[in-house]
């Protein structure tokens, strides 16, 4: 009873954590813009949650980002919740077979799941409806990519601190 107590306290805290970045990520105002990049902490957030809780949490948080990123840009056609919780699903999945719960497994889930959020986002609607060019998208793709990575530390240590709160590992 002990531990689905914390399991319940753990994925509340997570959705807190979650809609304040959601909000500080949309919100106006509070979007940051530097040289024409804008973090994207979803994705980093996603691996964090897929490295501590596993691929079934992490798939179920990653549907729940797709829904809103969805809600939030309608030109996706809904795409985007499909795609963060298969993501999350191999993520976690991969993390938890091969890896250990450190920053660099982090670092290297959230770029995998950034880079293909960025090659579907370009394909299925900047390619297909403005026909842009793939080496202008890929160049923005890197910079908000790097630039997401410099607040990846601060996803990390927020998400280790709840799971570690409310876990007893041996």
């Amino acid at each position: 009873m002990k531990e689905k107590k914390a399991f319940r306290w753990r994925m509340a805290l997570y959705a807190l954590v979650l809609l304040l970045f959601y909000v500080l990520q949309t919100a106006r105002g509070t979007r940051l813009h530097v040289f024409g990049a804008t973090p994207d902490l979803m994705p980093f957030f996603l691996a964090a949650i897929a490295l501590f809780e596993g691929p079934y949490v992490g798939a179920a948080f990653g549907f729940a980002v797709g829904l809103f990123s969805t809600v939030n840009s309608g030109a996706e056609e809904g795409l985007m919740a499909l795609y963060y919780a298969l993501c999350c699903l191999g993520a976690g999945w991969f993390a938890a077979r091969y890896m250990r719960r450190v920053y660099p497994t982090l670092l290297m889930c959230g770029a995998f799941i950034s880079a293909l959020k960025s090659l579907v986002v370009f394909f299925f609607y900047y390619a297909l409806v403005y026909e842009a060019h793939s080496l202008s998208a890929l160049a923005f793709a890197a910079r908000n990519l790097a630039f997401s990575a410099l607040f990846s530390p601060v996803v990390y240590l927020i998400i280790r601190k709840i799971h570690r709160r409310f876990t007893e590992e041996t």
